[in-house]
């Protein structure tokens, strides 16, 4: 009788599905390291997360005004002259020196100002004023009909000295708006030149309608620009006052 072969250890053993699968799941796995591997180690960027921006632009809506000191009238009344930026400041009745250069001002290598913080100002107008005030006298201030000669800035325009009482005159002489009291007493102009009067828009138009009737009366051609040019507007708001003058006629 044929002995019965013992069977070796392991010989007969089966393994279990979920072994099989765990088997192949490696090697697949096996196989996507290698693959990834091919192309290399991958990285992770050190860059920061990218910065929402936040909804709206722009500067601050200023809702409401701010306080701002009032000049010491005593004080810069007895200055024998002043900056260009100060005198603007002054004509808006805010003291020069309450203002607050900006923060970021020495950006622009001490030239170019003056940088000074909206909180300078009342209100926007304000200070849009401001700036439109610095300009017009900065480009006016060569006229020796209204300005005499003062010490020049080379480095910063704005610097430029002038005399306080010729800016009052002058600024009364564009027409610049609610001057201080204390600057219209002491407005004046260069020496050897005339203060010329202050107008009120009633006595203005009557003096240009009086004009018109001059030129009119005397059969000058395109009289109307004529003394548009010479009261330095436009002939349709010289015939808007002409039409206004007629029509009080008419009323009266």
């Amino acid at each position: 009788m044929r002995t019965p072969r013992l069977a070796r250890r392991g010989e007969n053993r089966v393994p279990l599905p979920g072994w099989r699968g765990f088997f192949k799941q490696g090697q697949s796995e096996k196989g996507r390291t290698m693959n990834k591997s091919d192309k290399g180690p991958s990285q992770i960027s050190k860059a920061p997360p990218p910065i929402t921006p936040l909804r709206g632009g722009g500067s601050p809506a200023r809702l409401g005004g701010h306080s701002v000191a009032t000049p010491d009238w005593k004080f810069w009344l007895q200055m024998p002259d002043v900056r260009l930026w100060q005198a603007c400041a002054l004509s808006l009745d805010i003291d020069p020196d309450s203002m607050k250069r900006d923060s970021a001002s020495w950006m622009a290598g001490g030239s170019g100002g003056p940088f000074l913080e909206s909180e300078s100002f009342r209100q926007a107008a304000e200070e849009t004023e401001f700036y439109k005030r610095l300009r017009l006298l900065k480009a006016n201030l060569h006229d020796r009909r209204h300005f005499s000669p003062q010490a020049l800035n080379m480095r910063d325009s704005n610097q430029h000295a002038v005399s306080l009482s010729e800016v009052a005159a002058w600024g009364e002489f564009v027409g610049w708006r609610e001057i201080p009291s204390a600057l219209v007493q002491i407005a004046r102009p260069p020496k050897g030149k005339k203060r010329k009067a202050v107008e009120t828009p009633a006595q203005r138009a009557k003096r240009i309608l009086h004009r018109v009737a001059q030129e009119k009366t005397k059969g000058t051609r395109d009289f109307l620009k004529v003394v548009a040019k010479e009261e330095d507007i436009s002939v349709s708001r010289l015939k808007q006052i002409r039409s206004k003058g007629i029509q009080s006629k008419a009323k009266s």
